[in-house]
């Protein structure tokens, strides 16, 4: 693929006044939900002023036909999403022969005035030379990139970091509407992308008032977590922590005030040594960076970018949203989510014995993760629970017993396990095991003293108090049983820093409530 260098002012304002860099061609009832996609998530990645769609970059009541064609000539390259009827019908007949269809229109007119054209393929598509227009015949020799169905967040971003690459305009592009301490953050944060931190700095602009006018980060290439970072609480925490960084609101006045002191001008600029020199005199850092550990099953994790190492199985659970994803979507299984879990420890970096994780999963896998990291591994873990990070390390006076509720079921020699912290599964665990047949002597619940609810662990050291407690009360009550099987209703936090402390019990059966006729289903086994 060719690039045409474009000259153009970042800052040019409102979508209908800003140049395009990247245009994208669709024909509606063929691809126009997979458009959709490649424009939110390019947006996302470059921001929306530098990537074009009819219907969403054309102001209402002005003449489309002028901006098309002027935005096609503009552009650094024009991607023609072809979906699998994008030729459909007879040959002659159909609308890509019409010499006045928009999608053959702007193709052409890329074409014509050197615009680099993509045919990004979707669903298998392809694009045959006996079934093209003539005119069309070249789209055949293009380099074409393609777009699977069930990977198409992961190969979107692919095709991201090729037109960054090869697109002048798309690299080096500020990140403006930060506050002072969310850019220092962004520019300190490590990660395994050299762009993390090679060539970044912030600037800041100061107006006739006194106030930060516009506070922009730069990098070599922007990413979608830099311009995600001031929207996203989430996100800025988990940046926070994995810089190992302070988390509190004085972060942000000790940066600002540092700011100050080096304005000349109304202007300030800092590279990343200058930043790193302040936050260590402005005693910002709370420990060295941590390793992060991005576990997404239910949603992609922005974290990913940044990551260490990264587990991506978002397309590989059933379910149409974050909330129905419950279980892996055949063929893809628990047992090979399993392998990938036990195989994490190998793939991180050895300097650094805390590991931040990060992501969108379910109990069940958090516990298996803290499992996998478990403590006599030398590791400790941490997990950003609603903004508090939850750590195997935070220091605590004395465990936290929890209350102790046994259930007799009299059906074999094995013990059910039910941790019962924001809800009371005990009625469904029952007759779960019931149903299953599982051969279970009895049941124990455990569960805080003050009662089951939401928030019924107040923070990070009962969290971590609690957690040894339900530890040993299990290994107290297992010493008869030849094997545990794991319930879990509690915060995900927990579930991670169990699975942390699960050692010197039984081998573990951990199920995942799925929300089925059946209730739970077998995910993981655990040796213990």
């Amino acid at each position: 693929m060719e690039s045409n260098e474009v000259l153009m002012d970042v800052d040019a304002g409102r979508a209908a006044d800003a140049e395009t860099l990247i245009f994208v061609n669709y024909r509606g009832r063929d691809a126009g939900t997979a458009a959709a996609f490649v424009h939110t998530e390019l947006s996302r990645r470059f921001g929306a002023r530098l990537v074009f769609l009819d219907y969403e970059s054309i102001p209402l009541g002005r003449d489309f036909k002028p901006v098309l064609f002027a935005r096609v000539r503009g552009s650094a390259v024009l991607l023609a999403i072809v979906g699998s009827r994008w030729l459909e019908g007879v040959v002659g007949q159909r609308p890509i022969d019409d010499p006045d269809d928009w999608v053959r229109m702007e193709i052409l007119e890329a074409l014509e005035h050197g615009v680099p054209v993509v045919p990004v393929l979707f669903d298998g598509a392809t694009l045959s030379l006996d079934r093209l227009p003539p005119e069309l015949a070249v789209l055949v020799d293009l380099q074409y990139f393609e777009i699977r169905t069930r990977r198409q967040r992961h190969d979107i971003a692919g095709l991201a970091d090729h037109l960054a690459r090869e697109i002048p305009g798309l690299r080096d592009l500020p990140v403006h509407e930060l506050t002072p301490w969310e850019a220092v953050v962004a520019a300190l944060q490590d990660g395994m992308d050299p762009a993390a931190g090679s060539g970044v700095s912030i600037s800041i602009e100061v107006n006739e008032t006194g106030d930060f006018d516009q506070v922009s980060l730069r990098r070599p290439v922007a990413t979608v977590v830099d311009r995600q970072i001031g929207n996203d609480p989430q996100l800025f925490h988990d940046m926070v922590r994995a810089a190992g960084l302070r988390d509190n609101g004085d972060a942000d006045r000790a940066v600002r005030e540092w700011m100050f002191g080096r304005l000349s001008h109304g202007h300030i600029a800092a590279d990343r040594d200058a930043l790193e020199r302040a936050v260590t005199e402005l005693g910002l850092r709370d420990s060295r960076p941590r390793t992060v550990l991005s576990i997404a099953t239910l949603k992609p994790d922005l974290m990913a970018e940044r990551a260490d190492y990264a587990l991506d199985w978002v397309d590989r659970f059933d379910g149409d949203s974050a909330y129905l994803k419950r279980r892996p979507l055949a063929p893809s299984s628990w047992a090979q989510l399993q392998a990938d879990i036990e195989a994490i420890p190998s793939k991180l970096p050895r300097d650094r014995s805390e590991v931040l994780v990060t992501g969108s999963l379910r109990q069940a896998t958090a516990f298996a993760v803290g499992g996998a990291l478990r403590m006599v591994t030398g590791l400790d873990v941490a997990l950003n629970q609603r903004g508090e990070l939850w750590s195997s390390n935070a220091q605590f006076d004395a465990l936290i017993a929890p209350s102790l509720a046994e259930h007799r079921v009299e059906a074999g020699d094995e013990l059910a396990v039910a941790i019962s912290v924001a809800a009371d599964p005990v009625e469904d665990v029952l007759a779960f095991v019931e149903d299953a047949g599982l051969p279970v002597e009895r049941l124990i619940s455990l569960s805080p003293v003050a009662g089951i609810r939401d928030n019924a662990i107040p923070d990070a050291k009962a969290a971590a108090a609690f957690a040894q407690g339900c530890r040993d009360a299990a290994r107290k009550a297992c010493r008869r049983n030849t094997r545990i099987h794991l319930f879990l209703a509690g915060p995900m936090g927990l579930a991670l820093l169990l699975g942390h402390r699960w050692n010197r019990l039984r081998p573990t059966v951990v199920y995942e409530d799925v929300q089925g006729p059946a209730i739970y289903e077998k995910a993981f086994t655990v040796d213990a």
